[in-house]
């Protein structure tokens, strides 16, 4: 498995760590939403992405694309670094 830390040099990493940081990524999502007052539909619309699929990233339950999570922090106003910072 690969990753990206946040300066772009790319990881490797094995499953164990991907769903660590799968839980990490996805927590810090449902924190920052819930400090939005935004429901999960209305992040998911937002951000451009299927509600279904959006539950299953902040669920920790699928990783998340890069170009998702970016759309994610847009629609939370948030720079994207916020997500490698945790």
């Amino acid at each position: 498995m690969v990753g990206i830390r946040s300066d772009a040099t790319v990881i490797h990493m094995d499953h164990d760590q991907r769903s660590h940081e799968t839980r990490i990524v996805a927590e810090t999502i449902r924190a920052e939403r819930a400090a939005k007052g935004l429901t999960q539909k209305g992040l998911a619309e937002r951000a451009g992405i299927p509600v279904q699929t959006y539950m299953r990233h902040e669920n920790g339950d699928r990783d998340i694309p890069a170009v998702q999570l970016m759309r994610v922090a847009a629609a939370l106003g948030i720079p994207f670094a916020t997500f490698a910072r945790r």
